[in-house]
């Protein structure tokens, strides 16, 4: 196996994804932001407002095998171009709506805006262009989300403070024209060697020994750029197609994992705040809490990166996700001491690290050539979690009184999905028979 040599456009293009997943946070998290005003102004109820979020959730899911498909065939840049304009396009019209079928289609351009620019391009881009220290370049990629959470609520609260909604919606969306078309313009793909392609710069062991899909030959240049031998040329990666992928128990066993999450995560992201107010947290408080778990994200994403790299995907995803059961465990006991604050740490650096290691795993199971369009397979089940999980949590609270009946169950699906996790067969033994004679 040769060593890899990431040269300056490598990370260029990192720094792209993440510009791009910045404007995903910014327009994924903003909805929260701007209720009050806009039901006030515009005499919407709450509820009319908030059915504007499974709406999106519902979009990002249901792209996402075309984003998949896209991103493969066509690049990820085509994708993440067309999410810069739609989310900056969406934002600038929602300053203008006036009823609610406006604001909702509005909903659908951010959700399919978020789809574009979220985990799928991002992960064709980042694992065409790494093989050593992948997970880290994804892990710095993924933080973008959180970031871009944390400012678009922290500049969004701003502008509603110096002017109005509208105002402050199309002061962000022509801020996000102008600055993430350049950047997805940028996100170049490598070009493929060709079969006894002998490329300058790559030794004879390059050129013909090892793993394919771990093989990479050394230049410098992008896809874009004329074919000569100052190009990075890397081999064709290899894995199985999407329809060779869903007929393997492994790929239900991860689409299990990914609902479990989905039920989990929005179920507890939705009703957080409430439940910590019901706690006895002040109002300031409890949303200082929620704002807690987005920063800790950010640690999450870049210390799972790193594990990743180091243990093997395969062993990072079950930690996390052991990690994300005993954050779940806590909900259960929030009056034992320090259960509350601990909580809000682990499930901050916890859900956030699935987004990076959960896409390695699946690379490193089926294969990178088809990631993008099996991934997107697997994120069918954002529809369902994205539905169900706050609707359970709240019928649940309006029967009872209480969250702890949806909270004990949520534990016991993350119970699952660390068994189900390590059920998946090891990537290792589908790279060794791969190998096999």
């Amino acid at each position: 196996m040769t060593t890899e040599r990431n040269d300056a456009r490598d990370w260029l293009v990192v720094a792209a994804c993440l510009v791009c997943q910045i404007g995903m946070g910014v327009g994924g998290y903003l909805f929260p932001v701007f209720l009050k005003p806009v039901s006030d102004d515009l005499g919407w109820s709450r509820t009319l407002y908030a059915a504007a979020h499974p709406i999106m959730t519902t979009c990002v899911a249901l792209v996402g095998p075309l984003v998949g498909w896209l991103s493969e065939k066509r690049g990820p840049r085509v994708v993440l171009v067309a999410g810069s304009v739609l989310m900056s396009g969406a934002l600038l019209a929602a300053s203008r709506m006036e009823s609610a079928w406006q604001f909702y289609a509005v909903a659908v351009g951010i959700g399919v805006a978020v789809a574009c620019l979220g985990d799928l391009p991002a992960a064709t881009a980042i694992t065409n262009r790494f093989t050593r220290g992948r997970g880290l370049a994804l892990s710095i990629v993924y933080t973008g989300s959180n970031i871009g959470g944390a400012l678009g609520v922290a500049v969004g609260g701003w502008l509603l403070a110096t002017g109005s909604w509208r105002t402050a919606f199309a002061g962000i969306g022509g801020t996000l024209w102008a600055l993430l078309v350049p950047f997805a313009l940028l996100v170049t793909m490598p070009r493929p060697r060709h079969r006894g392609e002998i490329v300058p710069g790559a030794t004879s062991a390059d050129a013909g020994a090892g793993d394919p899909a771990q093989a990479p030959l050394t230049g410098a240049g992008d896809a874009d750029a004329p074919l000569t031998g100052e190009r990075r040329a890397y081999a064709p990666l290899s894995g199985d197609d999407p329809v060779t992928a869903i007929r393997q128990r492994d790929f239900w066993l991860l689409a299990w994992v990914l609902l479990a999450f989905y039920l989990y995560r929005l179920g507890v992201n939705t009703h957080l705040v409430a439940f910590l107010s019901d706690l006895g947290y002040e109002r300031g408080e409890a949303a200082m809490g929620f704002g807690l778990t987005i920063a800790a994200g950010v640690l999450g994403k870049l210390v799972a990166g790193a594990i990743a790299d180091r243990t093997g995907p395969r062993q990072a995803a079950v930690g996390n996700f052991v990690v994300i059961a005993l954050a779940s465990a806590l909900l259960l006991a929030p009056a034992v001491p320090l259960a509350i604050p601990l909580f809000l740490i682990l499930h901050g650096v916890a859900a956030a690290a699935e987004d990076v290691v959960i896409p390695l795993f699946v690379g490193r199971r089926f294969g990178e050539s088809h990631l993008a369009r099996i991934y997107g397979l697997l994120m069918l089940t954002l529809v369902p979690g994205g539905i169900l999980g706050p609707l359970i949590a709240g019928w649940f609270f309006d029967a009872t009184g209480s969250y702890q009946v949806v909270f004990t169950a949520f534990f016991a699906c993350n119970v699952s999905a660390v068994a189900a996790l390590a059920a998946v067969r090891a990537p290792e033994g589908r790279a060794a028979a791969a190998h096999a004679p």
